[in-house]
């Protein structure tokens, strides 16, 4: 798991996960799945000898999983998706699909990267470049931390203080 590249998600055809595996298996880099879910069994399938299927976890292994991972990667387009946030609270870059809810979370060169299009060969060129040491964990805590319930619940509380 250590030095590996990650996906943690409900395992769904939608989300792309086969130009993950695709590129990865290119490439030789060692990727973890984590979840479960319908397209499980073909991205099993499609998996070479660098990929592991881990299953679902808990939330402490989860966390693990991210702390021990080189970055998260985030290949499908989610109207806002918590799993980036999730690793950059974990200190942890993310490889993200450049559409959706990605563009307002990950900073491009600051806590993450973006690849675009969503296609095997935009990953596996993101992935070949990506350097994992130029991303400081307090950076990538510190974007999390722009999204958690406490500072939504100040911004609401100035937000109705100022209308009123």
């Amino acid at each position: 798991v250590s030095g590996s590249f990650l996906i943690v998600s409900r395992l769904a055809r939608w989300k792309r996960f086969d130009i993950v595996i695709k590129a990865c298996n290119k490439l030789k880099q060692p990727l973890v799945v984590v979840g479960e879910g319908p397209d499980c069994r073909r991205l099993e399938k499609m998996a070479g000898p660098t990929i592991k299927f881990l299953g679902r976890l808990s939330d402490e292994d989860v966390v693990k999983c991210f702390k021990l991972s080189r970055a998260l990667i985030f290949p499908q387009k989610e109207d806002f998706g918590m799993t980036p946030l999730e690793a950059m609270a974990a200190g942890k870059p993310v490889i993200a699909y450049k559409e959706g809810g990605a563009l307002e979370t990950v900073l491009p060169g600051e806590t993450g990267e973006f690849f675009y299009p969503q296609s095997v060969r935009a990953l596996t060129d993101t992935i070949s470049q990506f350097d994992e040491r130029k991303f400081r964990g307090d950076v990538c805590r510190e974007q999390a931390a722009k999204f958690s319930k406490e500072r939504f619940k100040d911004r609401i509380r100035e937000f109705i203080e100022r209308i009123l």
